[in-house]
């Protein structure tokens, strides 16, 4: 996992440079593929990175790998934002999409 982590912050660094992009496939057919153990970071299916809203990561306790999510704006006004519902529990977190993870920033053992 801390791999993972040293992944995760370094995409974090990297996204926050560039600036807010948009998440090009909103809607349904996602699920979780991995969170990290301080529950502020989701990989989904299609290696996208998300980063849970502080005061939301507690609500992320019941929420697992391969919970089956759908995505939709949170916000007209910025475009990285979404509401990451679970569709088991319907419950909504707010999270800011962050990149991809490529193949190459996969840990090992683990394929896209």
């Amino acid at each position: 996992m801390v791999l993972y982590g040293v992944l995760f912050s370094a995409v974090l660094g990297s996204a926050a440079r560039a600036g807010s992009t948009a998440y090009p496939y909103p809607g349904g057919d996602h699920w979780i593929r991995q969170i990290d153990e301080d529950g502020k970071l989701i990989e989904l299916n299609d290696r996208s990175l998300w980063v849970v809203s502080s005061p939301e990561t507690e609500a992320l306790a019941p929420w697992i790998p391969a919970s089956e999510v759908t995505l939709q704006p949170a916000n007209p006004d910025d475009s990285d934002e979404y509401h990451l519902i679970n569709v088991d529990t319907h419950q909504s977190i707010e999270a800011h999409y962050v990149g991809q993870c490529s193949n190459a920033d996969a840990p090992p053992g683990i394929n896209p």
